[in-house]
This record gives C-alpha cells, sequence and structure tokens, in this order.
C-alpha cells in the first residue's frame, strides 16, 4: 500500500511541473507575441482567455506550454 502512495505524489509531481499554474484574472500570452490575455478558467478542458473583455481563444492543457505569464 505504501508503494502505490509513493507512485501516486511522483505522478503528481511530474504532473505539476509539465503545467503552467494559472490563476484566474491574471494576464498571460503566447510566447512571441505582444497581446495580453487574461485567464477566466477552464470549461470542458479548456482554458479559456478574454481580449478586451470577450473571450478570445481556448486552449488545451498541453499546447499552455507555449504560453508565458505577463509580469
Amino acid at each position: 500500500m505504501m508503494r502505490l502512495s509513493l507512485i501516486l505524489t511522483k505522478s503528481a509531481i511530474e504532473v505539476s511541473r509539465n503545467t503552467m499554474d494559472l490563476i484566474t484574472g491574471n494576464k498571460y500570452k503566447w510566447k512571441y507575441e505582444p497581446q495580453a490575455l487574461v485567464y477566466i478558467g477552464i470549461k470542458n478542458g479548456w482554458y479559456q482567455f478574454t481580449l478586451n473583455n470577450s473571450l478570445w481563444c481556448e486552449v488545451l492543457e498541453s499546447d499552455l506550454k507555449l504560453m508565458e505569464e505577463v509580469l
């Protein structure tokens, strides 16, 4: 039982290294693009971003690596 627990923990750590921790209301942009998008949440597996208060794009988790937070 303890071994299974360690495997699950290791898997969770690996997943968190590969995904960006998005915060609702924070700004993000596609790498090498100037537009700052606002993250509004996730719906049906799609991460949603707005531009000028309108839904602008929906992104799969696998593509979040192509985005970066605007500081």
